[in-house]
């Protein structure tokens, strides 16, 4: 039986330590690229030369096989199939010396002009669209994306001691990736709109040329992060590629040639960085969290056989257009899956479980313990607060709780809870892991919070930014310096719309913050005019590391201020 979690992942990732060999996989994948464009050539020369003597014409100066050529039977059609690269691969560049002294982006974009060798740019593309174009396909062009300087000034764009280029990864990087991505959307257009024939293929197709989409991204690394643009069109062309083998899915299976339709399909082999010390970068998790994607573990010891199984999954496909038997080669793909859990910087902490949607391909959510997460940042705690009831007390700590897979366990790790089982009587202390919580501990912490909310109070924070402690990392809240462009781990405070609560519940008349940073926080990002009829009240820190007042002190704080807001306690 067949593991969905390994059915046509057409998306194709390689992990592992720097100099492990994950480049020179995918430039071996490129040179397989390359080498069956040059086979295409000539075929396509003979083919042309064919046509000529059996009376077909071709279109003069523009490289255009005419349709009545042989290039459309299906048993020569497979080994015609050109390919179309797109994307980018970087690649040391060392001085006269042998020391490396940067990084250089090499990226593939489709220029009509240079890969036509016409200047009628626009007949080309019209032929283009009709299907009736064996070309354009991508040139290579190649530019720095780093260099080594012996001083950086402050606000810099660079890696450690490497100046980023950040226009060069938009204009090389990001342009192809927006380019495949465009084309890509147009397709998906053209064959969702218009009217299939019998075979269930696409009227207006402009792939039935049969060019296989290939994109490469390598990688999606901390120097490329710096380009503002870059995630975003990682993200775009990853939805994209999905979007639109989906359309050729659903094409597929109303279709009487299945491999037709296969063969259409687009394929992307990418690379991802491992952990450095323990830290995770968000925008790597994100994209190991994506069901659409297959991340695989390239070592000193594997990374040779697993070239192999790559390039010959890629031959598979040139050769017999067989993209069903990914699946099949997912499979066997297996034992080279990565499998750190998501959100752990250790190979040690399974504690992670990724969530597959067999709903939708894009999806990106997946569990940090029982902690949902989107686009790897963790989902924060919506407000506790009951809409049915009429709260008077809105209670605001600083920073959010990661938001739990069961929902009713929002909040249960926060230490205000030692405060407030004391002033409700219900003894409740907090849980460190959600996915430890007993069924004992689960009903106490219901039932305290019910009580807590019947009695007129609700619980949100000043920010939505969440905040997790990580054992191999001491943050510190507040301690964080502002937004570097070193740290791209770092995520910008974002405040919760706490107006809005206030507005939709307007029996608030108190807002209680627990501690001073929480009430300093909220200063900073709101005007005082927009709280002129509440009273805003600062308790002291509900935190066992505020040890300057005693617990039972605390609880006597909190039970004064809720008793001049008209909350009985």
């Amino acid at each position: 039986m067949t593991n969905d979690k390994f059915q046509r992942k057409y998306q194709i990732f390689l992990t592992g330590q720097p100099s492990v060999g994950k480049t020179t996989i995918i430039k071996s994948i490129i040179d397989v690229c390359h080498g069956q464009n040059q086979r295409s050539k000539v075929k396509s020369t003979l083919s042309d030369s064919a046509a000529s003597v059996s009376g077909s014409t071709s279109s003069a100066g523009t490289g255009m096989v005419s349709k009545t050529d042989d290039s459309n039977n299906p048993s020569t059609r497979s080994t015609l199939r050109p390919i179309r690269l797109s994307g980018f691969y970087t690649e040391e560049n060392r001085g006269p010396s042998g020391d490396r002294i940067g990084f250089d982006i090499i990226s593939y974009i489709m220029q009509h002009t240079k890969s036509c060798n016409d200047d009628d740019v626009a007949t080309i593309a019209a032929e283009e669209e009709k299907g009736n174009c064996h070309c354009p396909l991508s040139i290579e062009s190649r530019d720095s994306l780093s260099r080594s300087a012996s001083k950086i000034k402050k606000g810099d764009p660079s890696v450690g001691k490497y100046l980023v280029k950040i226009d060069n990864v938009d204009r090389l990087a990001v342009s192809s990736l927006s380019q495949m991505a465009d084309r890509l959307k147009k397709s998906i257009s053209q064959k969702s709109s218009s009217e299939r024939t019998e075979e269930g293929i696409s009227t207006t197709s402009n792939n039935t040329n049969n060019i296989l989409e290939v994109c490469v991204l390598d990688e999606v690394g901390k120097m490329e992060m710096l380009c503002p643009s870059f995630i975003p069109a990682v993200h775009d062309i990853l939805d994209t590629i999905s979007r639109y083998n989906n359309v050729i899915n659903d094409g597929c299976n109303n279709s009487k040639n299945e491999k037709t339709s296969y063969s259409e399909k687009c394929i992307l082999f990418g690379t991802i960085p491992t952990p450095r010390y323990g830290r995770v970068i968000p925008e790597v998790e994100s994209i190991r969290s994506r069901d659409d994607v297959l991340v695989l573990h390239v070592t000193k010891q594997n990374r040779e056989e697993l070239r192999d199984r790559l390039i010959s999954l890629l031959h598979s496909v040139i050769d017999e257009g067989d993209f069903g038997g990914m699946s099949d080669w997912n499979l066997t793909l297996q034992e080279y899956v990565y499998d750190r859990p998501l959100g752990s910087g250790s190979m040690s902490k399974p504690n992670v479980e990724k969530i597959f949607s067999t709903n939708d391909s894009t999806a990106t959510h997946f569990q940090y313990g029982k902690h949902e997460t989107n686009h790897g940042v963790l989902t924060p705690c919506g407000p506790l607060v009951d809409d049915n009831l009429s709260p008077k007390v809105l209670i605001l700590g600083r920073t959010a709780s990661p938001k739990p897979r069961d929902e009713s366990l929002s909040y249960s790790e926060r230490s205000m809870w030692n405060v407030l089982g004391r002033i409700f009587n219900i003894p409740f202390s907090p849980v460190k892991n959600v996915d430890n919580i007993t069924p004992h501990e689960s009903e106490n912490y219901r039932a305290l919070v019910k009580t807590t909310l019947d009695h007129g109070i609700c619980i949100w924070d000043v920010l939505s930014n969440v905040h997790l402690k990580q054992s191999n990392q001491k943050l510190r809240r507040g301690k964080r310096k502002a937004s570097t462009s070193n740290d791209t781990t770092y995520q910008p405070p974002q405040k919760n719309d706490v107006q809005s609560l206030i507005q939709r519940h307007q029996s608030i008349t108190t807002i209680c913050f627990i501690g001073a940073k929480a009430y300093s926080e909220f200063l900073k990002r709101f005007e005082k005019r927009d709280m002129q009829n509440l009273e805003l009240c600062v308790l002291p820190s509900s935190s066992p590391t505020n040890s300057r007042i005693t617990l039972v002190e605390k609880v006597a704080h909190w039970k004064s201020a809720f008793s001049k807001a008209g909350v009985a306690a």
